[in-house]
């Protein structure tokens, strides 16, 4: 008796939020803002209940102003027909999303990506898997299946083929264990670099393993993607070929870079010797 009390009252208490979200969404935000994590604890504990909760999800987004919120079925809505995912991107703030690389394709194509603060947010949107035949999938994925035969623009010219080739090799062997790969990169266009991992784990996710288990390693092997029209790497490319010592130290200090735009933890006491490296040399110059 208690248990189909339960549901039967659950189920006429998510109706009534579905209700008020569309008559009275401001009303319906400030709950949201409030008990919203609960909503989400409910996707992940009661698969009875999963269509209803899904109705009452709500995000910011890359289209909508600061503390504006859509449903999915907003997102679906503003959805271009070539456009097969849902995408999403995790950050404390918006404006560290906002300023985040893996941004810059989605800005490009004009693609909206909704924004997750929590961290259990990936989590959650992992467990679901799908809203209405649509994935969800994290910008900051490495497998992301991107338009074929989309040629980008930068304004810049790129390094020659070969050249590109052998600066990634030297990357690689600069890096080590670090990096998995080094390769061009189709979805930069402003930022010299950015890290991404292996499959199909997220940044977010790798926090959130670190936040459960502080000891756990989380520095695993990056794929690293270069833009090869940036001034950055063109000169590191330089630097390289001239075989200079700053070479090295600018390359690591790229690497780490990534690392910071993508929310992963990096050892300051390395990177701030290495910067004050980088300054005197700029300096030295002047």
């Amino acid at each position: 008796l208690i248990n189909k009390l339960r549901k039967i009252i659950t189920g006429r208490f998510l109706k009534f939020l579905q209700e008020q979200s569309t008559s009275q969404p401001e009303k319906y935000k400030e709950f949201w803002q409030k008990f919203g994590i609960f909503l989400k604890e409910g996707l992940a504990t009661d698969p009875d209940h999963k269509k209803d909760l899904l109705k009452l999800l709500r995000f910011e987004s890359s289209k909508g102003k600061p503390g504006e919120l859509i449903s999915l079925q907003d997102y679906l809505k503003r959805m271009p027909e070539n456009q097969k995912a849902i995408y999403y991107l995790n950050g404390p703030s918006r404006e560290g999303i906002q300023g985040s690389p893996y941004l810059e394709i989605f800005k490009e194509k004009d693609w909206e990506v909704l924004y997750t603060f929590d961290t259990v947010d990936d989590y959650v949107l992992n467990q679901l898997g799908e809203y209405e035949g649509k994935k969800f999938i994290s910008a900051d994925q490495e497998n992301l299946e991107l338009p074929e035969g989309d040629k980008r623009e930068t304004g810049e010219e790129k390094l020659a083929s070969e050249e590109a080739k052998a600066l990634m090799n030297w990357l690689k062997e600069i890096l080590g264990e670090k990096v998995q790969e080094v390769r061009e990169s189709n979805r930069l266009k402003t930022s010299p670099a950015m890290v991404l991992s292996p499959g199909n784990l997220s940044h977010s996710m790798e926090r959130m393993m670190y936040l459960i288990n502080k000891d756990l390693d989380t520095s695993l092997p990056k794929i690293l993607e270069i833009n090869t029209s940036h001034p950055v790497i063109k000169g590191l490319h330089k630097l390289r070929q001239q075989e200079d010592p700053l070479a090295k130290i600018a390359a690591e200090q790229i690497y780490d870079n990534a690392l910071i735009a993508a929310g992963l933890k990096i050892d300051p006491s390395t990177m701030v010797e290495r910067i004050n490296q980088i300054l005197e040399r700029a300096l030295s110059q002047h």
